[in-house]
Parts: C-alpha cells; structure tokens; sequence
C-alpha cells in the first residue's frame, strides 16, 4: 500500500438521484405494459413530476401511459408532452 492509497476516491457506483430512478422505473414499466410497449416515448422525471414526450398512436395509449406514470411509486405528478395524430380525437362541432 502507498502511503497515500488511503486519500484515494472509493471505486463506486455512481449515484442516482431520485428523479433518476423515477424515470427509469417508470420506463421499464412502461415497456412492460401490452398497451404500451410499441409507443415511442421518452421518460424524464423532475422534482418527483415524470416526463412523458414522444408520439402515441391512440387516446387509449395516451391514458394507459398517463395512468402508469402516476402510479409508479415515487410519482407526485406527470406532464404529458405526447403528440398524437389530428384524427386521434373527434371533430368538434362549434356550431
């Protein structure tokens, strides 16, 4: 052993935050879910808020996504930044 071998850094993983481990958790249950899984989205959490962006064929992926985002634990909220196609919803008549 040198006799400095003592001030150096333990070899460790590195840290993951909280909103890190959000993110991450929520993305593998995302994956996991059959409604899910074929989406294209992108999961970031911040402050305990989970992320969600990207593009999703239908209403009922949208929810499914939305619902299993704010069910995961650790989840205080979610932004939904998810673009869907135009005929996704229903004309609505002003008239």
């Amino acid at each position: 052993m040198s006799m400095y071998e003592w001030m150096l850094p333990m070899e460790a993983a590195p840290p993951q935050d909280a909103d890190t481990l959000l993110a991450l958790r929520t993305r593998e249950r995302l994956r996991s879910d059959p409604v899910t899984k074929r989406a294209r989205l992108r999961v970031s959490a911040c402050a305990g808020v989970v992320v969600l962006r990207g593009k999703v064929p239908d209403r009922a992926v949208l929810a499914a996504a939305s619902r299993i985002a704010v069910e995961t634990p650790g989840a205080r909220d979610v932004s939904n930044q998810v673009r869907f196609p135009r005929d996704a919803w229903p004309e609505v008549d002003g008239g």
